[in-house]
């Protein structure tokens, strides 16, 4: 339990840092529970539309920004990184999605971070065209359209 709570504290206590040195003000920086909540919840919605598993898919996506914390989940954080399953394709398409639409939030307030939403929309992009399947590029494409 220690460990689980040391986790939630890095959450509440880190930003996102993708951010960082990207014109956002620190202020107005994203916090990475929020970041988390918001590709996990992403996550939630590709996995039950590709019917893959639900969970794996949570995990791998929590494993990711989690890992450096935990060593039980390094196995899950690599296999993210190696995009090694269905899953961990959806885990990194739902955290570039997430990105995605912070950096909306952000120009929508003015601020400079085009760069970021086109460095993050190819990558998106990359990753479901790997995944090939017709209603992934459907929720991407409705992702990539919408509005913040």
């Amino acid at each position: 339990m220690e460990e689980f709570l040391k986790l939630i504290g890095v959450l509440k206590a880190e930003v996102n840092r993708v951010w960082l040195g990207r014109g956002v003000p620190p202020p107005l920086l994203e916090a990475l529970s929020a970041h988390v909540v918001e590709e996990t919840l992403i996550a939630l919605r590709l996995a039950k539309a590709l019917d893959c598993d639900i969970g794996r898919t949570l995990l791998l996506t929590l494993a990711h920004e989690l890992g450096d914390a935990s060593q039980s989940l390094e196995r899950a954080r690599k296999e993210f990184e190696e995009a090694a399953s269905l899953e961990a394709r959806v885990a990194r398409i739902a955290h570039e999605l997430a990105i995605v639409a912070q950096a909306k939030r952000y120009l929508k307030m003015g601020l400079d971070v085009r760069k970021v939403l086109e460095e993050h929309v190819s990558r998106v992009l990359d990753e479901a065209a790997a995944v090939k399947r017709d209603v992934l590029a459907q929720l991407v494409h409705e992702a990539l359209s919408s509005s913040p």
